[in-house]
This record gives C-alpha cells, sequence and structure tokens, in this order.
C-alpha cells in the first residue's frame, strides 16, 4: 500500500472512529510522500485534540518506519514518550530532506526562514533547481497558512528525491478550511451553500480573499508551479483541487477534514 495525495483521505476515512481506540494500521505501508506524511500527522493532532487517542500499528517496511522517525513524526503528533525513544533509535539521518517536520508559528519572519530552509536543502545538495522561484512560493504558501489558518500552528516537510530528481514540500493545518475563510468576506457570501471544491476553485482566483482589498497568492503560485512544470494539489474539508501537467482537476475528498493541506512539487535537473 502507497499513502499519496490520492489515497490518504480514503485510507483515514476507513479508520473506525466510532471504537473507544479507533485502530491507524501502516503495517502494509510500502511508501508514504510528503502529502500523506502531513495529512495522516494533523489527522492524529485533530482527533487527539477531541480526546481521542489511537492504536498504532507500524510499518513494516524498514524505510518506511525510518522515514517517520527520522521526520520526528512520533514527537510532533503526541505518540507516547516510550514509543518515541525505541523507534528514534531506527532513524537514520538523511540529506535530502530536513529530518524533522517543522512547525509553523504565525510569528514575524516565519515565511522567509521556511524558505531559507528550502534554499538550503537545494544548495546543500547542490540541486539544480529554479531556486529563487521555489524559494518565493514557499515564502508565499507559509504567509498563507500564518495569516489565513485561524490556528495556532501549522506543519510543513520538504524532501528532493534525487533518483528521480523531483522535490516536494508539504504543508498543513486543522483550520477553518478555506470557505469559512472567504466568508469572511462579504463579497463571497454566494459561497455559503456551495461545495468545498467551489470555494477552493474561487480562492485560486486573482484578486480572492478573505481580506477586503482581496490578493493574488494562491494565483501566483499556481501560475509558478504551471511555470516551473511541477504538480499542485490542495485539499480543504470535502474538495481538493489539483493542477498536474498544466492541467486542472476538482473533486471530491473521500474524507472531510479540516483546515487545508497542500503539497507542491518540483523536478529538478540534477546535480549542479
Amino acid at each position: 500500500m502507497n499513502l499519496t495525495s490520492k489515497t490518504i483521505d480514503s485510507f483515514c476515512a476507513l479508520i473506525d472512529l466510532e471504537r473507544n481506540k479507533p485502530v491507524i494500521d501502516l503495517s502494509n505501508v510500502n511508501f508514504i510522500d510528503t502529502f500523506a506524511l502531513v495529512y495522516l500527522g494533523l489527522y492524529i493532532r485533530f482527533h487527539n485534540s477531541k480526546g481521542k487517542s489511537f492504536w498504532w500499528h507500524a510499518p513494516q517496511d524498514e524505510k518506511v518506519r525510518n522515514y517517520l522517525a527520522r521526520q520526528r513524526f512520533y514527537q510532533h503528533f503526541n505518540f507516547e514518550p516510550s514509543f518515541v525513544e525505541t523507534e528514534s533509535l531506527k532513524c537514520t539521518p538523511s540529506t535530502t530532506c530536513w529530518n524533522d517536520i517543522k512547525e509553523i508559528e504565525n510569528v514575524p519572519w516565519v515565511a522567509e526562514d521556511i524558505a531559507e530552509e528550502v534554499k538550503s536543502l537545494l544548495v546543500d545538495n547542490h540541486v539544480n533547481a529554479a531556486i529563487s522561484e521555489i524559494y518565493e512560493t514557499t515564502a508565499e504558501i507559509v504567509e498563507n497558512f500564518a495569516e489565513h489558518s485561524m490556528e495556532k500552528q501549522a506543519v510543513i516537510t520538504a524532501q528532493w528525491f534525487p533518483r528521480i530528481k523531483w522535490l516536494a514540500l508539504a504543508i498543513g493545518d486543522c483550520g477553518i478550511g478555506v470557505k469559512r475563510s472567504l466568508l469572511q468576506n462579504r463579497k463571497h457570501s454566494h459561497l455559503a451553500n456551495k461545495a468545498d471544491k467551489i470555494a477552493i476553485v474561487e480562492a485560486f482566483k486573482p484578486s480572492v480573499s478573505r481580506k477586503l482589498e482581496g490578493g493574488t497568492g494562491l494565483t501566483t503560485i499556481e501560475q509558478t508551479v504551471v511555470e516551473l512544470n511541477g504538480n499542485l494539489f490542495f485539499a480543504s474539508n470535502s474538495g481538493y483541487f489539483r493542477v498536474q501537467g498544466g492541467k486542472r482537476f476538482t473533486g471530491e475528498m473521500n474524507f472531510n477534514f479540516p483546515g487545508v493541506q497542500m503539497e507542491i512539487s518540483f523536478p529538478t535537473r540534477g546535480d549542479i
């Protein structure tokens, strides 16, 4: 089983939340991408905040288990200290990721600080990529999350895949989501009875924002992704928006999860 932006919602939809301690079974998982990592972690965090705890079946695949430990997944998402300590022993650091999921707080310079860390990941690995464009896009995304989620924290992770020459960044929160955010601006009151996927498409239009003066953040992000031949996946509550191969797709998630979760990814051109 692979957990990706195309499967993680179906995986979460099958978890029986009616049980006293629902089971999250990763025993047969062979791969987790950055989006699924963030989505699953936030799923755990959200339900923990509602008083729900889980049974956890760790992956049998050692690479996946090592990846979770390396990203400090268990520390970030409230696992028992004894389990965290045991899994940390399996951790082998890597130069192609941050070796940590990063928490984003709405504080000055957070967007620039995270963008600098993405830049450092590319520079330290001598990756031949559109570094300035990726820097600006990362800063714009972090700024959007810090300003609009109405949450204290969001999370972000980054991974460069040298074998396939691909960079992926995933970011997410458990905040109010796109539609509720836009409805704070009377201009978008027509979205009140619309599906989440319609609100998401609206949010990617120029000058659409919960702010009265509007904004172009998501529009610029999509344009950069297309210009760099990258991909974008954006989920909020029950809807999603995908940009792949320069084409737009929208649809319904198999699991209605609050907030916004997003992944952008770009091809790289090998080592400098």
